[in-house]
C-alpha cells in the first residue's frame, strides 16, 4: 500500500475522502472500494511514534 503525506500540487480528484474519528481523513482509491467489502484502520501509539495498520477484506466477484 502506498502512503504519501505530502499532497501539495497533487491531483486528488480520483480519490474518495473518508473521515475516520473526526480528525483523520484518508484518501481511498476507487479500486480499493471495488475490491474490498470492508476496510479497517487501526492506529497504535507508543511514546512519540504512531503506527497505522490497514486491513481490507477482499471480495471475490464473478468473472
Amino acid at each position: 500500500m502506498s502512503v504519501d503525506t505530502y499532497l501539495k500540487g497533487k491531483n486528488l480528484a480520483k480519490y474518495q475522502p473518508v473521515s475516520v474519528g473526526g480528525d483523520v481523513e484518508l484518501l481511498v482509491t476507487p479500486v480499493l472500494t471495488q475490491w474490498a467489502s470492508r476496510v479497517e484502520v487501526e492506529v497504535n501509539r507508543f511514546l512519540f511514534w504512531k503506527r497505522f495498520d490497514v486491513f481490507a477484506d477482499h471480495v471475490h466477484r464473478p468473472t
